[in-house]
C-alpha cells in the first residue's frame, strides 16, 4: 500500500450485503479517495458468529498497521439481522443529505457510521426498499451532474435489480425486480435446462442466444411465464446447446424486466444509466438495445466507492471545519 500523502486521511468503507463483505481501505485526500487494499468476508446471511467480531477480525491486518480509523458500513449490515437497526429514509429523497441521515456510534476505539438505505411505496401500492444501491446513487450523481436536472432512469442489476426514477437530483421512487435470484433458482431447480450429461459450468454469455431469448421475451410481450417454456423445448429439439440454453434463459428475463421497469415507471426514454457489474450491465444494455434505448454504463464498486467518499466527506469535513474556525 502507498505511503500517507501529507493531510491524507485514511478510513474504511465496507459494503455488507446477504452473500458477502467488501472492505476497502481508502484514503482521502485532496477532494478525492483512493482505493488502497480490499478484503472480502462473509455476507450477513452465512455469518456464523458476531456481527462486530467478523467486521473486526476481516479489517484487523489494516488495524495493526495503521491503527482505529473511521468504518462506513451500508448493505444488510444494519437490517434487523445485521449489526444494528436503523430506519429507512423515505422517498422522495433528495441522495446528497445521505450523510445527514447516517447513524454514528463508537465500537472498540472506532467511530462506526451506518449509511441508511432507502424505502419508497411502489406503482403496486407496496413498500420498497434498498440497502447498498443508495451509495452507488450518490457516486453516479457525482460522476455525472448532468442527472442532478431533469428525469432519469437508473438500473442497478443485480440479484434484485433497482430500477430508479430520479427527477432533480431526487429519488423520486423505485423498482425492484428479483430478476437475478429467479435466473440462480432456475438454474439450480428448474426442469427447463435440463439436459442429459453431467451439469457443465456456467459459461460465458452466447450472445446470439441472449438476443434469441431478448427477441422471445417481446413477442410474447412480457408474458415471461408463458414464453419459459421455449428454453426447454429449444433445448429438446437441439436449437440451443445446454449453455446457450442458459444464455437463452437471461436473456428472456432480462427483457421481460424491462418491459415491466419501463411501464410501471413509465421514465424519459432517451437514455438508460446502468450502475453495476460491468458483465451483467452488458446484458441489460444488450436488452435495452432491443428496445431502442441508449445505455451508459458505471462500474458499480466505483459508484459505490465514490458515494463513501462523498459521506466521508460530508462528515469528516464539517467536523475539521468546526475544529479549525475554534
Amino acid at each position: 500500500r502507498a505511503d500517507l500523502v501529507p493531510g491524507g486521511e485514511r478510513y474504511i468503507c465496507v459494503d455488507w450485503g446477504l452473500s458477502r463483505l467488501r472492505a476497502s481501505l481508502c484514503e482521502f485526500a485532496g477532494g478525492a479517495s483512493i482505493v488502497q487494499d480490499t478484503l472480502s468476508g462473509p455476507g450477513i446471511m452465512t455469518a456464523r458468529h458476531s456481527i462486530e467480531d467478523i467486521l473486526f477480525e476481516t479489517v484487523s491486518p489494516w488495524m495493526q498497521q495503521i491503527g482505529q480509523v473511521p468504518i462506513l458500513l451500508a448493505g444488510g449490515v444494519w437490517s434487523n439481522i445485521g449489526w444494528r437497526t436503523t430506519p429507512y429514509v423515505a422517498c422522495p429523497f433528495t441522495i446528497k443529505e445521505l450523510a445527514g441521515h447516517c447513524t454514528t456510534f463508537t465500537a472498540r476505539g472506532c467511530d462506526i457510521v451506518i449509511v441508511p438505505g432507502l424505502e419508497c411505496t411502489n406503482s403496486f401500492g407496496e413498500t420498497d426498499t434498498m440497502r447498498g444501491e443508495e451509495l452507488q446513487m450518490l457516486g453516479l450523481l457525482q460522476a455525472d451532474p448532468s442527472k442532478l436536472s431533469g428525469a432519469h432512469l437508473v438500473c442497478l442489476p443485480g440479484t434484485h435489480t433497482k430500477w430508479v426514477l430520479i427527477e432533480n437530483g431526487r429519488i423520486r421512487n423505485f423498482q425492484t425486480a428479483v430478476t437475478g435470484e429467479l435466473y440462480a433458482l432456475m438454474l439450480e431447480h428448474s426442469v427447463l435446462l435440463a439436459h442429459d450429461g453431467e451439469p457443465e459450468a456456467v459459461a460465458a454469455m452466447d450472445a446470439e442466444a441472449f438476443s434469441l431469448g431478448v427477441a422471445a421475451c417481446r413477442a410474447a410481450k412480457g408474458a415471461v411465464s408463458h414464453a419459459l417454456f421455449s428454453a426447454r423445448s429449444r433445448l429438446l429439439k437441439q436449437q440451443l446447446s445446454a449453455d446457450g440454453a442458459r444464455s437463452y434463459l437471461s436473456g428472456m428475463l432480462i427483457a421481460a424486466d424491462v418491459i415491466g421497469a419501463l411501464g410501471l415507471l413509465k421514465p424519459p426514454l432517451e437514455q438508460v444509466s446502468l450502475v453495476g457489474e460491468p458483465a451483467l450491465c452488458e446484458r441489460f444494455s444488450t436488452a435495452l438495445d432491443a428496445f431502442d434505448l441508449e445505455s451508459k454504463t458505471l462500474d458499480g464498486n466505483i459508484a459505490a466507492t465514490q458515494g463513501f467518499s462523498i459521506v466521508y466527506q460530508s462528515l469528516y469535513q464539517q467536523e475539521r471545519d468546526r475544529s479549525a474556525s475554534v
